[in-house]
């Protein structure tokens, strides 16, 4: 009779031990019949779907019986479009009382350090106006990254204020407390593309191993403030990477994200010999490495792209283009490049948002390189688009002005064309000379700029 019961005993002791959080919710006043429960994963977008909420006359429990590293995990609530994050670490026990639409306002939590996030929240929203300021600035093509730094700076003291104050009681193994304290490293870290010393510090900082660092929306952050700090040209942009590539564990979970965010990065037109660096990548880190974590969809993807710039960066003459202007008659690239001595290839949506902002830039840079300069720069703009989109197209032009040195087409159903030149994503810039040679791929107007500047 005794054996029975200790074995009754421990199996029950096991089942209470092995919860290793258990979050009691109330939800008065629904607004959303299910919300879904997620854990972030290396930045703001990404997540691991945990469980999906359905509330019994207004009660629901979330149980987790497996050990947890710990992160930030958050509650979405599909209909009212809105997040609760929490913290949560092995053998939490709390309950989160909500009421109707004004979820953060209403919510009453019992565990301490979840009172503190809910509070930091509720103060990061009074600032979500200043988002709305921002993508106007960048729609009319007036934002600056000193005008984001000015517009955001308030913002950002009163927020690391609060963390600052939080962490002098916060457990130092909570996640919460790695969160936060993340936060304000990057914070009070100014990339600076000459100090190096500065830049090897701050990523020394950061266990990028550590799985808790994974399961929060800082990693890619991280990332970002230390790419930051290294000139826009993919030699140096791949040192970064080296560093980071060798901190981070082949078998972890965070690898495939790191790796996926560096193959994105090295695709973006705003760096230099873009193109190269990608090949560099790929042929480092995924063909030559016995590190193969990926899927083999997401390999043949990235090989995929691999292939497309190897031939690209082989090509050394425009293939020819020739699409419809406004007015329905054919144009072609080869025919107007030989009619200025450079010529930049434009290709761009109206409603891309990037677009409404570099465009213009690029108009006033081909006006001025004219004006003060003994050759002619022209631009082939072509509208990335199909037909359905004409009307925009014609908008987009007349309301900036876009007419002198240009050629106006649109891409409509031409695939070989968006194909060759690899324009899947807007905008994206080439420059030629008059004989149709590359002189830049896959480029920036920063770059282009400064290479007419210094010409003839």
């Amino acid at each position: 009779m005794n054996r029975l019961f200790f074995v009754m005993f421990f199996i029950l002791s096991s089942f209470v031990v092995n919860a290793q959080y258990e979050v009691q919710i109330t939800y008065q006043n629904q607004v959303d019949s299910v919300v879904y429960f997620r854990l972030c994963t290396f930045d703001e977008k990404l997540y691991l779907s945990k469980d999906t909420i359905r509330f019994s006359k207004g009660k629901a429990k979330i149980v987790e019986p497996k050990s947890i590293f710990g992160g930030i995990y958050y509650l979405y609530f599909p209909i009212s479009k809105k997040r609760i994050y929490l913290s949560l670490d092995d053998s939490d026990r709390f309950s989160l009382s909500l009421n109707g639409k004004h979820l953060l306002d209403s919510a009453i939590c019992t565990s301490e350090k979840n009172k503190v996030f809910i509070q930091y929240q509720i103060k990061e929203n009074e600032f979500a106006f200043l988002d709305s300021q921002y993508q106007a600035l960048v729609r009319t093509g007036k934002a600056t990254l000193k005008g984001r730094e000015t517009l955001f700076l308030e913002k950002a003291k009163t927020l690391s204020e609060i963390r600052k104050n939080a962490l002098v009681r916060l457990n130092k193994q909570s996640s919460l407390y790695l969160y936060f304290n993340t936060l304000n490293q990057i914070d009070e870290y100014s990339p600076s593309k000459k100090n190096y010393l500065a830049r090897d510090v701050f990523i020394e900082k950061f266990a990028l191993r550590s799985p808790k660092l994974y399961f929060s929306p800082a990693l890619k952050p991280i990332l970002y403030e230390y790419l930051s700090s290294y000139p826009l040209i993919a030699d140096s942009v791949m040192s970064a990477i080296d560093v980071v590539m060798r901190k981070v564990d082949c078998k972890s979970k965070s690898y495939v994200n790191v790796f996926n965010y560096f193959a994105n990065i090295l695709q973006n037109s705003s760096i230099q010999q873009n193109t190269k660096g990608y090949i560099n990548f790929i042929d480092t880190y995924l063909l030559q490495s016995t590190c193969k974590p990926f899927s083999k969809a997401k390999q043949t993807e990235y090989l995929e792209i691999y292939t497309q710039y190897e031939l690209l960066n082989k090509v050394e003459l425009i293939t020819d283009i020739q699409l419809k202007d406004s007015s329905g008659v054919f144009q072609s690239l080869s025919s107007f490049s030989k009619m200025y001595t450079y010529s930049v290839i434009c290709f761009y949506d109206p409603e891309c948002q990037h677009c409404e902002a570099l465009i213009p830039e690029l108009h006033g840079i081909v006006k001025r390189v004219n004006e003060i300069k003994n050759f002619k720069v022209g631009i082939f703009a072509i509208c990335n688009t199909d037909e359905s989109k004409r009307s925009d197209w014609l908008k987009f032009i007349t309301h900036h002005g876009l007419s002198d040195n240009y050629m106006h087409v649109i891409l409509g159903n031409e695939k070989k064309v968006r194909e060759s030149y690899l324009a899947y994503s807007n905008p994206m810039f080439y420059l030629i000379d008059q004989q149709g040679q590359f002189i830049m791929k896959k480029t920036n107007i920063g770059a282009i700029n400064r290479f007419l500047l210094r010409g003839n």
